[in-house]
């Protein structure tokens, strides 16, 4: 009978890269994910918010609030909600568009070769009273 312990030891040494590899790799992408998620709902929620403000001719005593007033609304709402390294805000009488980049960060430096720039452009409009709001 052949002693093979010590084949299945330098076999274990060889392939145990490869699976902390794959599990660094899985949660990485799942920090990812994550963020991305994070900052497509904030976005969302400015731009419905947004919309609503135009919608709503209450918040003002003489009407409707400007598109320049709605814009910082949705730029300090942001602000307080994500962090970000770039955002364009376009507020039109009818339509928003927000446009947001964010660098992620890798927490093992390895994974540096897989793309890890969040780059968000939502696009809401108002239709007979319905906000919409899509993907561009």
């Amino acid at each position: 009978m052949k002693n093979n312990h010590g084949q299945t030891l330098i076999l274990f040494i060889f392939i145990l890269p490869i699976i902390i590899s794959l599990v660094l790799l899985l949660i990485n992408y799942s920090f990812l994910s994550n963020e991305k998620l994070k900052l497509t709902n904030n976005v969302k929620m400015a731009i419905e918010y947004g919309l609503k403000l135009k919608l709503d001719d209450s918040v003002v005593e003489d009407g409707y609030l400007t598109n320049t007033e709605i814009k910082n609304k949705i730029e300090y709402l942001l602000q307080q909600n994500i962090s970000y390294d770039t955002m364009d805000i376009a507020v039109n009488d009818t339509n928003i568009m927000i446009n947001v980049t964010k660098r992620f960060d890798n927490f093992v430096k390895i994974l540096n070769f897989f793309p890890t720039d969040i780059e968000l452009k939502f696009y809401g409009t108002i239709n007979n009273g319905q906000i919409m709001i899509e993907r561009r």
